[in-house]
């Protein structure tokens, strides 16, 4: 497979596994829509004291592979790689603060890299890759034309629609994908 290769045809189903139940999921919720972001600022956790309620068992296998997704990228590019910051931003279109956290990024030879890890491939992966970058970017840190977006994730499903033009890596170190605005990097990892 090439390095950016839109996933189609019967090698994505022998590579990816079968598609479920064949429905494609929604669309991202609105949560996610993104217009003029300003007032980025690196903040602290803001849900903290704050009771949650007790993961399911789905949420704790992703967790468990969040958590060793992100060691890997930490002995990659150790003393690069960032894990877990939280910023606080606010939309021109309600000046609400909000706040977001990506899983992780590096800016590495001004190159800005972007990850969020999934378990299984999801709609929702694109959208907040995509406001991880704006966020990022109206906050100093690279430029638009500078940023690239990655999800990694152990299985990817063909027929969920989601924001943006998925292409596989096979390298996270090729300095040659994902600067192409709406692409956004599939690293299928399986530890």
């Amino acid at each position: 497979m090439t390095l950016l290769q839109t996933p189609r045809g019967p090698s994505l189903e022998e590579l990816c596994g079968p598609s479920g139940n064949g429905q494609l999921s929604r669309p991202p919720p609105p949560s996610f829509e993104r217009s003029s972001i300003y007032d980025v600022r690196r903040t602290s956790n803001p849900h903290v004291g704050r009771r949650t309620a007790k993961p399911s068992g789905a949420q704790l296998a992703g967790l468990r592979y969040e958590k060793r997704a992100l060691a890997m990228l930490a002995s990659r590019w150790p003393g690069q790689f960032i894990q877990h910051p939280w910023f606080s931003f606010r939309r021109m279109n309600d000046h609400k603060l909000r706040y977001c956290q990506p899983d992780g990024f590096t800016s590495i030879d001004e190159v800005v890299t972007i990850f969020e890890v999934k378990l299984h491939w999801c709609s929702d992966a694109p959208s907040q890759l995509f406001l991880y970058r704006d966020v990022l970017t109206s906050g100093g840190i690279g430029s638009r034309s500078s940023c690239r977006v990655v999800c990694i994730c152990k299985a990817f499903d063909s027929n969920i629609v989601s924001e943006g033009a998925p292409g596989f890596i096979e390298d996270l170190d090729a300095p040659s994908w994902g600067l192409h605005g709406r692409e956004v990097g599939v690293f299928l990892w399986r530890p």
